[in-house]
């Protein structure tokens, strides 16, 4: 596809359709936005051996800014 040819669809669109166009553009703007619209999905099933790793690997909960503030002062 050349920018005429998109530049030809979007002349085309309905009224109704430039907004939702328009989103879509702005991030195609952004090339790693692009690439991951792109990618297909995952469509391969969670099992629960994946599930015991993300637990696994799931971070401890954090600390309060407050906490924070009182460790780095």
């Amino acid at each position: 596809m050349t920018r005429a040819d998109l530049h030809r669809l979007v002349d085309e669109l309905p009224e109704d359709s430039i907004e939702p166009a328009a989103v879509v553009l702005e991030r195609a703007r952004n090339p790693l936005w692009a690439v991951l619209q792109a990618a297909p999905p995952d469509d391969e099933p969670v099992t629960a051996e994946d599930i015991a790793a993300i637990e696994k690997g799931r971070p401890q909960p954090g600390i309060s800014l407050a906490e924070f503030r009182d460790e780095t002062a």
